[in-house]
């Protein structure tokens, strides 16, 4: 089964905790982590997988199928173009 290819932008507690769920889930691939904050780099590494701090580069690496938002409401209309700019529009559809 192709795994479907997950990046999450917004590491605080939410985040956090979709990572965790993630990564147990046989379903999906985490291939990415974004946030703002530098210092969050240091205790997610326990994922295994890049962290990034600028979200065009982190959505941008891997052929991603979801960008999973868990940020800010404040920051989210520039952050949802950005996703359906880089994931939306250049992917194709998922199969299962």
């Amino acid at each position: 089964m192709k795994k479907i290819r997950i990046a999450i932008i917004g590491m605080g507690l939410m985040g956090t905790r979709h990572a965790q769920l993630l990564s147990d889930m046989d379903k999906f691939e985490l291939v990415g982590m974004c946030d703002e904050n530098i210092t969050l780099e240091h205790k997610l590494h326990e994922f295994g997988v890049p962290f990034y701090n600028n979200l065009e580069n982190s959505l941008g690496v891997s052929s991603l199928n979801i960008g999973s938002l868990l940020s800010w409401a404040k920051s989210n209309t520039d952050i949802v173009f950005i996703i359906y700019i880089l994931v939306g529009c250049a992917s194709t559809h998922y199969q299962t």
